[in-house]
C-alpha cells in the first residue's frame, strides 16, 4: 500500500467521522467507507455486542455478503471461531491484529471460520481490534479484503492502532449517552 494512502488527511476525516458518528449514528456507514477506501478493502464492520446475551446492540457492516441469517449464525457461532478475534481477547484493548500476520494463507484456509463462513462472504484476510472489552460489552472494528489485495501491512495495522482511541472513546460516549438517555425515561 502506498503512504499516500495512510496520509493524515484521511486520518483526520475519518476521526472527524467516528466523532460526528456519536451523536448522528448513520454517520457509520461514512466512516466504514471511507476506511475501506483507504484500505484496499472489500468490507469494514463495527458492532458492539452485548456480552449477557451474547447479542448484537450495535452492527454496522459494508460490503460483506450475506442475509440476516448470515449474520445471525455468525453471531451465534463463528464470532468465537475467529482466529482474529481470539488473538484480541489476549491483546491488549485498542491493539490490532490480522490474519496474515497470525498464520500462513494455507493454514487460515484449513480453519472452520474460513471454510465455512468467511470465504462465503466473500473475504479471506481480516484486521480487527477490540475497542471496548469489559464485562458488560464487546466493541470491535474490523475491514476484510480479498486475496487478491494481499495481507494487512505493518504500517496499516500501525494506521489502526491510531484510530483505535478515537474509536474506543466513540464507544464509550454513545454508551454514556445511551445510559443517561434510559435513565431519563
Amino acid at each position: 500500500m502506498s503512504t499516500t494512502s495512510l496520509s493524515v488527511e484521511s486520518e483526520s476525516k475519518l476521526i472527524d467521522g467516528i466523532y460526528d458518528s456519536v451523536l448522528q449514528p448513520e454517520g457509520w456507514t461514512a466512516v466504514l467507507n471511507q476506511a475501506m477506501r483507504v484500505y484496499r478493502a472489500s468490507s469494514a464492520a463495527l458492532f458492539v455486542q452485548n456480552l449477557r446475551t451474547r447479542r448484537p446492540e450495535l452492527g454496522v457492516s459494508i460490503g460483506v455478503q450475506g442475509d440476516k441469517k448470515t449474520w445471525l449464525r455468525f453471531y451465534d457461532y463463528y464470532v468465537f471461531k475467529n482466529p482474529v478475534r481470539i488473538a484480541n481477547l489476549a491483546r491488549p484493548v485498542g491493539e490490532p491484529t490480522a490474519s496474515n500476520l497470525l498464520m500462513s494463507d494455507g493454514e487460515y484456509e484449513q480453519l472452520e471460520y474460513h471454510r465455512d463462513f468467511q470465504s462465503r462472504v466473500g473475504c479471506f484476510y481480516e484486521m480487527a481490534t477490540h475497542l471496548v472489552r469489559d464485562d458488560r460489552m464487546l466493541a470491535c472494528f474490523s475491514i476484510q479484503r480479498e486475496r487478491k489485495e494481499g495481507g494487512f501491512s505493518s504500517e496499516e495495522v500501525e494506521f489502526v492502532r491510531s484510530l483505535s482511541p478515537h474509536l474506543r472513546r466513540a464507544m464509550l460516549l454513545r454508551n454514556r449517552i445511551g445510559d443517561q438517555a434510559a435513565t431519563a425515561r
